[in-house]
């Protein structure tokens, strides 16, 4: 990000007589927010929008260089509309409110996880894998592991003893989950869409849903990468499939024949491949997910963020966790955690 847009938003809040305080309370965003960005913080397209609005000028201008991301992310959103949601912004605010607040509103940078970098990685061999087993375009899908895994490379976390992960083991293991997804998984079904993008309106909220494949007989297929099998709860009581379901039967005009979740599971003594099929969305699974989707975007668009140290995931290991300290006071920062 250009070291221009925090001495622009300097000069435009003295321009005005305002502190950051001052700009906080007029944007809806926090002291500490505004703060961040005057050191360098990258803005999301919500906030960018929220400071070009008040301060009346051009995002652009304001942001000080093009970028391809917030440029995305800000067609989503035009004066008299609201942002789009999607299923990994609804999951993140229930896994916690203050996870939710510094990914999405303060879009605050992290290093990579090794995790969700060979999760990525894989997505991307398998999408060439279905586009060509579709007759699409497609990539070599082994090429396309390894240019994620570049791509993530400078950005990898360390681990807890301070080693930076090899790439070239991330692409082999990504790689490996590719290759038996191409001969166990891939070879069961025909595919006739791949990442299709869908929009969907779900409580008077514009949702984006991108399909990871539909077969040929109407089911949608989404795969996961994963260290542990998920139960049979995990299954029912699973919103993304409802999500789906719900934008797949406003776009085509009725339910799909079914959901299934491919799984890689990263096993110690190799990748297994295992399938589960969703059982069917009903009703009340619909009007759970309104109900969900209506009260977080509320809560989220009323600014109600606050930490949730009982989410399955606790505190230790997430990246905000010294911004929560700094923010909310909430958990211990890294540093006092390895004393303690």
């Amino acid at each position: 990000m250009p070291a221009a847009f925090g001495q622009t938003l300097q000069t435009l809040m003295k321009q005005n007589g305002w502190s950051p305080a001052d700009l906080a309370k007029r944007t809806g965003l926090s002291t500490a927010t505004i703060t961040r960005y005057l050191r360098g913080g990258k803005p999301s397209a919500d906030s960018l929008l929220r400071l070009s609005r008040t301060l009346g000028i051009d995002p652009w201008t304001l942001y000080g260089a093009p970028s391809a991301r917030l440029a995305a992310l800000a067609e989503e959103w035009s004066d008299d509309d609201r942002p789009r949601w999607s299923y990994s912004k609804l999951a993140d605010y229930l896994r916690c409110p203050a996870f939710y607040y510094f990914r999405h509103v303060a879009a605050l940078e992290v290093p990579s996880d090794p995790d969700a970098v060979i999760g990525s990685a894989a997505h991307a061999g398998i999408e060439q894998v279905l586009r060509a087993r579709a007759g699409m375009d497609a990539e070599d899908p082994q090429a396309a592991v390894i240019g994620r895994v570049q791509e993530e490379a400078p950005y990898l976390a360390p681990d807890d003893e301070g080693n930076l992960p090899d790439p070239e083991a991330l692409a082999r293991e990504s790689w490996q989950i590719v290759q038996v997804y191409q001969d166990q998984i891939a070879t069961t079904f025909e595919p006739v869409a791949v990442e299709q993008r869908m929009e969907a309106t779900i409580a008077g909220v514009r949702v984006t849903c991108v399909l990871d494949v539909i077969d040929s007989e109407g089911r949608i297929r989404d795969t996961k990468t994963s260290k542990r099998k998920p139960t049979q709860t995990d299954l029912d009581e699973n919103l993304q499939a409802t999500m789906y379901d719900i934008a797949f039967t406003q776009n085509y005009g009725q339910p799909p024949k079914g959901m299934v979740f491919d799984y890689l599971l990263r096993r110690k003594s190799g990748i297994e491949a295992m399938s589960f099929p969703v059982r069917e969305r009903t009703d009340a699974d619909r009007n759970r997910l309104t109900r969900i989707v209506e009260e977080v975007v509320q809560a989220a668009e009323s600014g109600r963020f606050y930490p949730n140290p009982l989410n399955k995931y606790g505190c230790g290991r997430c990246p905000f966790r010294d911004a929560c300290y700094e923010e909310f006071g909430g958990g211990l920062p890294a540093k006092e955690q390895a004393i303690a």
